[in-house]
């Protein structure tokens, strides 16, 4: 008898770095641990930018001193948005599933 491995899908993403000054399409699990692992912090929040794409986000970005901070701005979101973030799409479910937005998402 053989095991199966299973394995997580890999999903499309879109990696913001506003230090770097990049944008970037990378592959994750969507795993929770994973997210925070890339996007380097503590806690998720989680932006709507519609019904079928979702940005995560840094939930303590805005209280980092000052002079840590860095922004971006996006044409799907009418505020700045603090440190790197992370467009994944999600379903009828709110799973997360591969995003649709395009590189560069502007």
């Amino acid at each position: 008898m053989t095991l199966k491995s299973e394995t997580t899908p890999k999903l499309r993403a879109i990696l913001i770095d506003p230090v770097e000054k990049t944008i970037t399409e990378i592959e994750t699990t969507g795993e929770y641990q994973e997210l925070l692992s890339i996007l380097d912090i503590q806690i998720i929040d989680i932006v709507r930018l519609n019904a079928t794409e979702s940005l995560w986000v840094n939930d303590e970005g805005l209280l980092k001193d000052p002079e840590d901070q860095t922004f971006f701005m996006l044409k799907y979101y009418p505020q700045p948005i603090e440190g790197r973030g992370l467009i994944l799409g999600n379903d009828e479910e709110g799973e997360n599933v591969s995003t649709t937005v395009p590189v560069p998402c502007g």
